[in-house]
């Protein structure tokens, strides 16, 4: 499994920038279908799109 930040805002945090988390996703890598390299390589269409939805175990906005 997997959380993915879909979306963040930059705050200040001790001076320095820092990217806070307002939305996230759960998912299971177990039927993402990917191509390896020697990096982690993968369609945005294949990890966002409709074909996603089948890994999304839970999603939510950050309180």
């Amino acid at each position: 499994m997997m959380i993915w930040p879909v979306s963040s805002l930059v705050k200040q945090r001790k001076g320095k920038p820092a990217f806070v988390p307002v939305h996230w996703k759960l998912m299971t890598l177990q039927d993402l279908m990917v191509d390896l390299k020697h990096e982690f390589n993968q369609h945005n269409r294949n990890m966002y799109g409709s074909g996603a939805a089948k890994a999304l175990i839970a999603e939510a906005d950050v309180k």
